[in-house]
C-alpha cells in the first residue's frame, strides 16, 4: 500500500477524470466510470480518507457505495480510520431515498462537528439532506464537506474536492 501526498491525489484524480472524458466524452457512462474508478482504488481511498481525518472533527458521515467500500477497509486495515466515528448512510438520497443509517448514537452528537465525504458533488442535493439530518435530527453541524470530484458549476457549498471540473473546463 502506497500513502498519497495531496499533490498525488490531486494527480490521480486528474489522470482518472482525463481517462473518463477521453473514453466516453461525458454522459451517464462518464460518471459511472469515474465513480469505479474512484471506489476500486485502494491506496486513493486510504490516502484521501487519512488526509481528511487529520483535522480535528472525527465525526465522519460518507453515503452509498463508497461507504461500503471504506467500511470493508476498515475491516481489513484495522489502524484506519480508528480514531474516527464514522456513521454510513444510504446513497441515492438526492433521488428521494431517505436516509437510512448504521450505528447512530443519537445523545452523544449534540452540538457536535460533522464532516461529510462522497465521491462527486453536482448540484448538492444530497450534501443538504445530510445537512439538513445532521442539523435537525443529531443537533450537531456540518463543518466541512469532502469529494473527490466536483462536477457543479457553482461552487455554493464550499465543497473540498481533488478535482473541480468546471476550474479545468469552459463548458
Amino acid at each position: 500500500m502506497k500513502r498519497l501526498t495531496l499533490n498525488e491525489l490531486k494527480h490521480r484524480m486528474s489522470q482518472i477524470t482525463k481517462k473518463c472524458i477521453d473514453l466516453h466524452g461525458g454522459g451517464e457512462e462518464y460518471f459511472n466510470e469515474l465513480d469505479d474508478l474512484i471506489k476500486n482504488d485502494e491506496d486513493f481511498l486510504i490516502s484521501y480518507l487519512t488526509h481528511i481525518s487529520q483535522s480535528s472533527v472525527k465525526n465522519i458521515i460518507i453515503s452509498g457505495e463508497i461507504g461500503e467500500k471504506i467500511a470493508a477497509l476498515r475491516l481489513k486495515y484495522k489502524w484506519f480510520l480508528s480514531d474516527c466515528s464514522i456513521e454510513y448512510i444510504n446513497g441515492s438520497l438526492r433521488k428521494g431515498n431517505p436516509i437510512q443509517y448504521s450505528n447512530w448514537k443519537l445523545d452523544s452528537y449534540k452540538n457536535q462537528p460533522f464532516i461529510f465525504v462522497d465521491d462527486s458533488y453536482y448540484s448538492g442535493k444530497t450534501l443538504r439532506i445530510v445537512r439538513t439530518y445532521i442539523e435537525e435530527v443529531l443537533g450537531g453541524y456540518l463543518q466541512g464537506s469532502y469529494v473527490f470530484y466536483d462536477g457543479s458549476e457553482d461552487n455554493l457549498d464550499d465543497v473540498v474536492s481533488l478535482y473541480r471540473y468546471y476550474d479545468h473546463f469552459d463548458n
